[in-house]
């Protein structure tokens, strides 16, 4: 999973109104509880979290992660993982060299005629 229990997040925008009095203002930090997600869309996942004394829940797009270089090893994961499974992709590599040296690899493959 991707968070942890009791993990620090900041909100991204306000949550709630001031008119009820239950605002919850961008840049707030709040602490993770759980998180549920909608199989139908990835876009509508909730989670469930702390703030003060009440536990709320609120869509994932809403929260992001106070430690964003967790964030980012977890793209390089990723992308790691896509380029092993599809060589192909590696020509979108994130290190520029790699990126152009796999492009004109492809490339001179295509041209001969290969399927690599």
């Amino acid at each position: 999973m991707f968070y942890n229990e009791n993990e620090s997040l900041i909100v991204t925008e306000d949550i709630g109104s001031e008119e009820t009095g239950n605002l919850i203002p961008e840049g707030s930090e709040v602490n993770f509880i759980k998180l549920v997600d909608n199989e139908n869309d990835l876009a509508q996942s909730m989670i469930a979290f702390k703030y003060k004394d009440r536990v709320l829940v609120a869509l994932e797009a809403k929260l992001r992660p106070k430690n964003m270089k967790k964030v980012e090893a977890a793209k390089v994961e990723f992308n790691k993982n896509m380029m092993r499974l599809n060589p192909r992709l590696r020509r979108y590599h994130y290190n520029l060299l790699f990126r152009y040296y796999f492009r004109v690899y492809y490339f001179v493959i295509d041209l001969l005629g290969g399927k690599k």
